[in-house]
């Protein structure tokens, strides 16, 4: 997903879900500089989760951050993400969080038949 300015065309990062090779799905986003500490990286959260509940085949996602990036965890916390564990990510101390879809299944995602 492409997210824009509002009222604008203009687009200022990338948002979306990536599979991770332990087969988690990752919610992730990316905002240019200048939109920073704009909400802009929250709405594009929320929205990645409410569309997931529906779209998603899988019971949680993950989500994680550098552990300096503190408004990017605090993202995290307040799109109602638990915190799950401090580890490292491509040797960078990252802290993981996830978010729980009610009703689903475990956390993989779920073959198509």
């Amino acid at each position: 997903m492409l997210p824009s300015k509002k009222n604008s065309d203009t687009w200022i990062g990338r948002c979306g879900y990536a599979q991770l090779k332990s087969g988690e799905v990752e919610l992730g986003y990316l905002l240019l500089k200048e939109y920073w500490g704009q909400g802009y990286a929250t709405e594009c959260a929320m929205a990645l989760l409410e569309w997931g509940t529906d779209n998603l085949p899988v019971d949680r996602v993950t989500g994680f951050a550098p552990s300096h990036h503190f408004a990017s965890l605090r993202i995290l916390e307040k799109c109602g993400m638990q915190y799950v564990k401090t580890d490292y990510y491509q040797n960078i101390e990252s802290i993981f969080y996830h978010y729980y879809f009610k009703n689903r299944g475990n956390g993989q995602v779920q073959e198509e038949i």
